[in-house]
């Protein structure tokens, strides 16, 4: 199958996760492109296992994270797939995963949930996808105001 790259969303539509990537200095989504002969399902998991938690995944987990967790809707923009899954997917997929004893270099402690998949990350050693953040669903202004508090804070 001929496709440029597939990814995930996590969301409860009021809130998605993302992350800071390093390679292209902006926050974005989870995802990329595919290897080999990949279909897009198979690029979305092993991105998002790839970016969360710098684990190369096998087959056989990829497989299955696909019969465990199932996505709300699929997207296609341009041939770039989106597999759109709610934050109580990614916590069953991080109970999973702990199950599984799955280890990441990432976190001293394999998350159990959200809250520590983002705030214990070990942000320095990361290759890719740098701080994760819950941003709002629908992309809003800053004010001026908390910018330039921002701006102060960092002097």
């Amino acid at each position: 199958m001929n496709f440029k790259g597939a990814g995930t969303i996590f969301t409860n539509n009021e809130i998605v996760l993302s992350g800071f990537n390093i390679k292209i200095n902006a926050i974005s989504g989870i995802g990329g492109k595919p290897n080999n002969y990949e279909l897009p399902w198979e690029t979305a998991i092993r991105e998002t296992l790839e970016e969360l938690f710098e684990i190369n995944p096998s087959d056989e987990l990829i497989i299955n994270i696909n019969m465990l967790i199932k996505p709300n809707k699929i997207k296609n923009n341009l041939n770039y797939y989106l597999w759109v899954y709610t934050l109580n997917d990614l916590n069953t997929l991080l109970h999973f995963l702990k199950s599984k004893q799955t280890e990441s270099k990432l976190y001293k402690k394999f998350p159990k949930n959200v809250s520590e998949l983002i705030l214990n990350r070990k942000t320095e050693i990361t290759k890719e996808i740098r701080e994760l953040y819950l941003l709002p669903f629908n992309p809003c202004k800053l004010s001026s105001d908390f910018i330039q508090d921002l701006q102060l804070i960092q002097k």
